[in-house]
């Protein structure tokens, strides 16, 4: 397996940095019972910007690696494919945006009262999530690697890194890295397109 480069190696600490220090200012590494609601709110905005982060540059290893060919598979038991519950996991591609039904379902649905005290187990959990791959990205490559695979497989339209919103709310060193990403990751995938 290849290891990663100086620079990707740089701002994967980089994003592990600033996610040990949104941790800090919301003490997520204590486990609180209790966080106002305005806290939880900046939190969950930082954590999307590192997840956008992160996810652009696991398509940019993704894209670079090649696996060895999978084993084929038999069928499973329904034991082997009890689904697990999980608060967070991470997307490799963004969900669709587009849903025909979602504005009729939208009226439809009631309006929820809003909390006097947000979940802090989504929130914990994420944050947990997002540290782990930060700090070890390979596992999470080679998931996007066989995905991109299965994507040239039926020959599905290439993913796409967009401009990255919310730039000049990250510190200095991850804006530049943000900014560089964005071409890294979509030249790294249109390489990718063009190997086969």
């Amino acid at each position: 397996m290849p290891e990663l480069s100086a620079y990707l190696r740089e701002c994967f600490n980089l994003i592990a940095d600033w996610l040990m220090e949104t941790g800090a200012r919301g003490k997520l590494h204590l486990g609180p019972g209790e966080m106002s609601l305005s806290l939880a709110r900046k939190l969950k905005a930082r954590l999307k910007l590192a997840e956008e982060l992160i996810r652009r540059l696991i398509w940019q290893i993704g894209a670079g690696l090649t696996l060895a060919p999978t084993r084929p598979g038999g069928p499973r038991s329904d034991q082997d494919r009890a689904p697990r519950r999980r608060l967070y996991s991470f997307a490799l591609l963004h969900p669709a945006n587009y849903y025909a039904r979602a504005l009729e379902m939208l009226r439809e649905r009631e309006r929820p009262a809003k909390p006097n005290r947000p979940e802090i187990g989504p929130l914990l959990a994420r944050w947990k999530t997002l540290s782990a791959i930060a700090k070890d990205p390979m596992p999470t490559a080679r998931r996007m690697a066989r995905r991109l695979a299965r994507i040239r497989a039926k020959r599905q339209i290439m993913p796409l890194a967009l401009p990255f919103r919310g730039e000049h709310r990250l510190p200095t060193e991850l804006s530049l890295m943000a900014s560089f990403a964005l071409h890294d990751t979509n030249d790294a995938l249109r390489l990718w397109l063009n190997s086969s």
